[in-house]
């Protein structure tokens, strides 16, 4: 009974090296017959001066290396990782692909969304010593990766198509959005520039705003600024050089100070969309002409504070006030149009606008600030308001407008302006329809 235990004990045995034996067979002819691919498909390419080997996987990728042996023999000092190589998407590195390249001191790398890095890719010493150059925007995803073995990770400049180095940054990863500055310093050099033209899409981000002193005493004359931007931030453009600029249907929102004192601004584009206008925007700006879309909510102080205009048509059913300063010594104002649903004129809105000589006061209105007229020399006020409301002060129009101008109001209103003080100063108030 033993001795057959014994025999079905070999002959177990025996079958399992059998099997073993055919399993690393058929394990080992199907590394060969890989290897066999690979080295079919491997073709070599010189990569910034380095000549590297790739595997073609299939008609769209690639592959750095062949797996088992380095893509780069010869002794380099700097490495270029491709995104794209003959046309073929880089998807995979190999193991082993640097690891003989001990002397590098520079490694970049192409490849926006980083793919799966090999333990033993790169010699430890690489790793520990040489820093690694990505492209803009996508340090985050670089540091959530393997790559992150990598003890210094550094963003590689952007340049626009005119070859100026502008510095952009993520403004929201998680949408995919960038913005041109940082917030607290210039996103160019002082060199001068005709035409920038900022990027609508850098490396799968699309661009969203310009933050504060992007531009700002920067010697600039065009700025081409495309869809999508949604927001300029105080002071982007201020006491530059800046000429002419169209802004897009995308903007929303621009800051304070975003154009202030832009003396050789002459030719501003607003298109329906934007909401609103910060204080001081277009402050002493070249502007003679302007045209507000009608989505726009709000006008900060100032906003055209010594811009010669020549004429200024607010859009119906959107501004319902007209702020302080607003259009304050442009000196060339002759023309102003106040539709109905204007509620409030602020303190010295108009003063110092000379040229301005006729004047329609909306049935909507129901208070005038300080000084907003009290400069002009108007000549005819029309006024369409029924029933007068009390004026804070006697400078809110001048003298001369007082003893001079004649002010036409709704019929049947007369005793009402006679009644009211201030109001009551005009000395030709007329009825009108």
């Amino acid at each position: 009974m033993n001795n057959m235990n014994a025999k079905a004990f070999v002959a177990t045995v025996s079958m399992i090296v059998i099997l073993v034996l055919i399993l690393c067979f058929s394990s080992c002819e199907s590394e060969h017959l890989a290897m066999e691919s690979n080295l079919k498909n491997k073709f070599i390419a010189n990569i910034a001066g380095v000549d590297m080997t790739f595997i073609r996987l299939d008609s769209h990728t690639c592959q750095i290396g062949t797996g088992f042996a380095p893509a780069v023999n010869e002794s380099s000092s700097a490495i270029t990782i491709p995104a794209e190589v003959k046309g073929l998407r880089v998807v995979r590195i190999g193991e082993l692909a640097f690891a003989n390249s001990t002397d590098l001191s520079q490694v970049k790398c192409e490849i926006v969304d980083p793919i799966k890095l090999p333990s033993n890719a790169f010699p430890q010493k690489v790793m520990d010593e040489v820093t690694l150059r990505i492209p803009r925007l996508t340090w985050q995803r670089y540091k959530g990766s393997d790559w992150n073995s990598f003890n210094s990770i550094v963003e590689l400049p952007y340049y626009t198509q005119e070859g100026v180095e502008l510095k952009i940054y993520v403004q929201d990863e998680e949408k995919r959005l960038f913005k041109v500055g940082d917030g607290n310093y210039p996103a160019i050099s002082d060199t001068a520039i005709n035409i920038l033209t900022l990027p609508a899409e850098v490396n799968g981000f699309k661009l969203s705003m310009i933050d504060r002193y992007a531009f700002k005493r920067k010697h600039l004359k065009g700025c081409m600024i495309p869809e999508g931007i949604t927001h300029i931030k105080e002071s982007a453009f201020a006491c530059s050089d800046i000429e002419n600029i169209s802004l897009p249907a995308s903007l929303a929102i621009v800051d304070d100070n975003v154009f202030m004192d832009c003396k050789n601004l002459t030719n501003v584009t607003l298109h329906e969309g934007l909401k609103s206008l910060g204080q001081m925007a277009f402050y002493n700006c070249a502007i003679s002409d302007i045209l507000l879309p009608n989505t726009l909510e709000q006008l900060g102080e100032s906003c055209f504070e010594m811009c010669p205009l020549y004429s200024v048509t607010i859009p119906e059913n959107s501004i319902t006030s007209i702020p302080d300063m607003c259009f304050s010594f442009c000196t060339k104002l002759c023309f102003v149009s106040l539709p109905e649903g204007i509620n409030s004129l602020g303190r010295l809105a108009f003063e110092g606008c000379f040229s301005l000589h006729d004047i329609t006061l909306p049935a909507s209105l129901k208070s005038i600030g300080k000084g907003c007229f009290q400069s002009i020399d108007l000549k005819t006020i029309h006024s369409r308001i029924c029933e007068p409301f009390l004026l804070p002060a006697k400078n809110v129009f001048s003298d001369n407008s007082y003893k001079e101008a004649i002010l036409l109001v709704p019929p049947t209103t007369t005793p009402k302006y006679h009644q009211m003080d201030i109001w009551n100063k005009f000395t030709k108030i007329i009825e009108a329809e």
